[in-house]
């Protein structure tokens, strides 16, 4: 069998043979007798194979903790049922596993079932990339030949400046392609050089009424998802500011806390109320697509997604941080 770059939860507090029987087949295994320390480590691993009855605790609470953070999708949930009577396997069902198997567990069977979780895991992740394509490629018609119109119009005025805004834009068309855009993360260094040319754009476009503060710590050296501050940026721009006719401003900060980078964008715009700060962060939201799959993968990646604190004529500051030592899988 290929060896597979996949770790698991093993919450079993009695039995190794389960775990000696997945490492054989070149997955990677951690071993805990109890969920105590596995909730906020969930994004290291695909799949979680549970006993749901533990020493002094219940494995159907923590299922349903899962299912709080992360959808059937995201984080499957395999239980070993030592009876797997038609209560018991509703039961599981409803605390939110994914696929139950009758202990002491059949290998095959198990084998196959594992698989099966990871080939689902595998298929989400997939539908991420897609995700991240599509945002990719939504420049809008109109931002376009807003950008086109005023370049035009800069070459009646002033061609330096018509000069240096199309170099900007194709810088920023061509970061916009870069195959880097569909991966996983991508280099800090990559999201600011799109994000300076684009901001650079707008600054262009909208002059006094659109004003960009940087409080970025210098030689900060991580990855992210990519285009996850532009979108933020752009959400803050199109939807806070530019909604006043003053125009306003937006601070993008870089911050260095322990051992991650916490990133804020906080602009003096129209603000949300509850109500739009739930649906902005939802798929279901179309104007808010954006910052709902930045919010998806920055949990799936993290384990923890944007934070949105919004008031109401007075502005908006979405953050969330990355770590800055822990090694991604790809």
């Amino acid at each position: 069998m290929k060896t597979a770059q996949r770790q698991a939860i093993l919450l079993i507090d009695h039995d190794d043979q389960i775990m000696n029987l997945l490492k054989k087949e070149g997955y990677l295994v951690t071993h805990m007798g109890c969920t105590n320390h596995a909730l906020h480590q969930l994004h290291k691993w695909d799949v979680v194979i549970m006993n749901p009855i533990l020493k002094d605790e219940c494995g159907y609470a923590f299922s349903q903790k899962v299912r709080q953070h992360f959808s059937l999708c995201e984080r499957p949930i395999l239980l070993l049922l030592p009876h797997a009577t038609p209560d018991e396997i509703n039961y599981a069902f409803q605390s939110g596993a994914n696929d139950y198997v009758k202990t002491p567990v059949n290998k095959m069977e198990l084998l196959h079932r594992v698989k099966a979780l990871l080939q689902l895991k595998t298929a989400s992740e997939e539908r991420t990339r897609s995700e991240t394509e599509w945002l990719r490629a939504q420049i809008q018609p109109h931002f376009l030949f807003n950008v086109l119109n005023t370049i035009a119009s800069l070459g009646e005025i002033d061609t330096d400046r018509m000069v240096h805004l199309l170099d900007e834009f194709g810088h920023y068309l061509k970061s916009s392609f870069d195959p880097l855009n569909l991966q996983l993360t991508a280099p800090i260094e990559h999201e600011l050089d799109l994000l300076r040319a684009y901001v650079y754009i707008e600054q262009e476009r909208f002059r006094k009424r659109l004003h960009i503060q940087w409080d970025c710590e210098e030689e900060l050296s991580f990855s992210l998802p990519p285009l996850s501050i532009q979108t933020l940026v752009e959400n803050a721009i199109k939807h806070g500011v530019l909604k006043q006719a003053k125009g306003g401003t937006i601070i993008i900060s870089m911050q260095r806390e322990n051992e991650a980078v916490r990133v804020t964008i906080t602009d003096d715009g129209v603000g949300m109320s509850e109500q739009q700060v739930e649906q902005a962060l939802t798929t279901h939201a179309t104007k808010g697509f954006g910052l709902a799959h930045t919010h998806q993968r920055l949990k799936r990646l993290y384990g923890e997604g944007l934070h949105i604190r919004s008031t109401l004529n007075e502005g908006t500051t979405i953050s969330f941080s990355v770590p800055v030592n822990e090694k991604r899988r790809e």
